[in-house]
């Protein structure tokens, strides 16, 4: 059997990993995980062909399998594990597959879970800096978090600040024209100065989320940056 996690949203999709990992851990089943860039043919074939020394049903977690440089070598490993019958085999990627590589799975029918990012993401980010638009920037957040966790929210802000830091400071060549011309408008907003006190309290937040030393919540500081952004 093999479960494919996928989507944008990283976040959840890494959420849902943890708990088909958990899932089967409870059911006595043995892990093994590897990220892409560690496998090779032969690695991934001496993965299937071992067996726990006390016969454990074992389970084999992939990452990233779909973003290998050699995509031979990547379709060759997928028409491997969908030979594989005693295997339970767990795939996640951080990015939405697209319908053409998930057709190399049709045949053996796989689980698919999708997580894709919301509009409403999107929207909130845009919005930052306005301050015209302060109400509905806190509404579209406060929905925003809701639908796809407010820790993607932050994830995403903080690209996007970093993107505002980039145009201001004259760095646009990785930026797609489309994109390039949205940030530009957003950046009217902003000072340089302001963006890197922006990014500043964004790490800091971050500390604080990871060591558990903030008296408030991810929504609450994200509602503070916010209306901060757009004073």
């Amino acid at each position: 059997m093999i479960t494919l996690i996928h989507g944008d949203n990283s976040v959840l999709s890494r959420k849902q990993l943890t708990q088909e990992i958990e899932k089967r851990v409870s059911s006595g089943k043995k892990i093994r995980s590897f990220t892409a860039s560690e496998l090779s043919l032969s690695t991934l074939t001496d993965a299937l062909q071992s067996t726990s020394l006390f016969g454990d049903e074992q389970v084999l977690v992939i990452e990233r399998l779909f973003k290998m440089r050699a995509k031979n070598v990547r379709d060759q490993m997928l028409a491997i594990l969908a030979a594989q019958t005693a295997f339970d085999i767990v795939l996640w990627e951080d990015s939405n597959v697209t319908a053409i590589n998930l057709k190399l799975l049709q045949d053996v029918k796989p689980i698919v879970l999708a997580f894709k990012t919301s509009p409403l993401v999107f929207q909130a980010i845009d919005l930052f800096g306005n301050p015209r638009e302060k109400e509905r920037l806190l509404q579209q957040l406060h929905a925003a978090s809701k639908q796809d966790t407010a820790e993607f929210v932050f994830a995403m802000l903080a690209s996007r600040i970093r993107q505002l830091i980039n145009v201001a400071e004259g760095e646009t060549a990785a930026l797609k024209p489309y994109t390039l011309q949205k940030i530009r408008r957003q950046a009217q907003y902003f000072s340089l100065k302001k963006l890197l006190k922006l990014h500043q309290k964004l790490l800091e937040i971050d500390l604080h989320q990871k060591s558990s030393t903030s008296l408030l919540s991810l929504e609450q500081q994200l509602d503070l940056v916010a209306l901060d952004s757009a004073t």
